[in-house]
């Protein structure tokens, strides 16, 4: 379980994605500014998740947790559960197991035995996204923060749901499920 100094929890959409937002030490007030930002950007997840439960074809309520962090911490949980001593933008950590070539919504058994009683949803598992990481692509790319960080939201969603880009043709699905999901929430490459 992630733990975090706060958290927030937001109910969006008519798919009822359930977002539980552990927000480490104070990152959004010293890396991302104004309170009213870090909601926007809250705001921006719930959204993502949202469209990508969709476009699953979610008919069930579901919910992740997402842990903002800094550099320091994602490398710390890359070094420690991927054997990968470096920062990196975003790390998944699914629930469900789905067979090789199928993904949550090919599989609704599967996805329930994650239920959670105490949240009434199933539960697709742990993303964690670095705020400086992704701050800085952002910039690079040349487009909105909040942009930015929606698709770490997606691409990590996917990874959730079952999606994998190690393969050719995997990646070929992924990266269509990402633009078809940031598509549905009104965001281009060009945000």
């Amino acid at each position: 379980e992630l733990l975090a100094v706060q958290d927030v929890v937001l109910d969006v959409g008519a798919a009822g994605a359930h977002i539980g937002v552990g927000v480490g030490h104070q990152l959004l007030d010293a890396l991302i500014g104004a309170q009213k930002r870090g909601v926007e950007l809250l705001v921006q997840h719930g959204r993502a998740a949202d469209a990508a439960v969709q476009a699953e074809g979610g008919h069930v309520k579901t919910a992740v947790h997402i842990l903002l962090c800094n550099d320091e911490e994602i490398r710390t949980y890359n070094r420690e559960w991927r054997q990968i001593d470096r920062a990196t933008d975003v790390l998944s950590f699914p629930l469900v197991s789905y067979p090789s070539g199928k993904t949550a919504g090919a599989c609704p058994k599967r996805l329930m035995q994650a239920y959670d009683d105490e949240s009434n949803c199933c539960m697709l598992g742990d993303l964690i996204i670095s705020v400086p990481h992704a701050l800085a692509q952002a910039e690079e790319y040349g487009h909105s923060p909040e942009r930015e960080f929606a698709y770490l939201t997606v691409h990590g969603l996917c990874h959730l749901m079952g999606y994998d880009h190690i393969e050719p043709e995997d990646k070929v699905k992924m990266r269509a499920k990402e633009e078809e999901i940031l598509a549905a929430i009104g965001l281009t490459r060009d945000e």
